[in-house]
């Protein structure tokens, strides 16, 4: 059984042979949008390897299925990476025992460095992790950090807690 977002991303059972359970439209969004999470990017390299895989912060639109992440465009091996392939792993879980559950899937990424359109998914970025005001943003909006866009194309889901879904 499957399911899919409000935009038509498919949502399927990440493994359903070792026993969990899929989330639903619903739970994704409530999963993606727990604050203290990180999403673990993924990137192949010039020699078509993996490569760079990193926990970073992250926000999640869930009107139009959009993962954003920052990162400065200048130290970044990923922004490298993403310039010969601009496809992304990507994977956010919770480990906990009683919250066990989580989200994998590939996505195509643009990279947004207008300072204009990055400053405020940057500040929505923060604001999930910390105090962010506009002291915190003053390194983002010298031009040196871009906004990677995830448009996923599938969710792949688990979860072990019963009575969720």
């Amino acid at each position: 059984m499957s399911d899919s977002t409000t935009t038509g991303i498919k949502i399927i059972n990440a493994h359903g042979k070792l026993g969990t359970l899929p989330l639903n439209a619903k739970e994704l969004t409530e999963f993606l949008k727990t604050p203290e999470l990180l999403v673990h990017l993924g990137t192949i390299d010039e020699k078509g390897e993996p490569d760079d895989v990193r926990p970073t912060w992250y926000y999640f639109d869930s009107l139009n299925d959009r993962l954003y992440v920052g990162t400065n465009k200048k130290l970044s091996k990923m922004i490298r990476n993403l310039e010969k392939n601009m496809t992304i792993s990507f994977c956010i879980d919770d480990s906990r025992p009683d919250q066990y559950k989580g989200v994998r899937g590939k996505g195509d990424v643009s990279i947004h460095e207008d300072i204009g359109y990055t400053t405020p998914i940057f500040m929505n970025i923060a604001s999930r992790y910390v105090q962010a005001d506009e002291n915190y943003l003053r390194e983002t909006k010298k031009g040196d950090y871009v906004i990677l866009e995830i448009k996923p194309r599938y969710y792949s889901t688990w979860t072990i807690i019963k009575g969720e879904t």
